[in-house]
């Protein structure tokens, strides 16, 4: 199961204890969750995606401020 998939499933799973829930702040809590976690499955898709397109970083000298 890749990393996406992983967070659809808990995001799945958030929706499926929001609906379950009776308390008005748990469903905020359950529903906020499961934002986050499709949030964090479209992110990963994209990197997967994209990877032409990210920039490598540059390597970190023991110097940062020559720049």
């Amino acid at each position: 199961m890749t990393t996406s998939q992983q967070y659809r499933s808990k995001a799945l799973e958030s929706a499926q204890l929001a609906r379950q829930s009776k308390s008005l702040p748990e469903i905020k809590n359950f529903v906020q969750a499961e934002r986050s976690y499709t949030a964090l499955a479209e992110n990963e898709e994209w990197l997967a995606a994209n990877t032409d397109k990210l920039v490598p970083a540059e390597p970190s000298g023991k110097d940062e401020t020559t720049r």
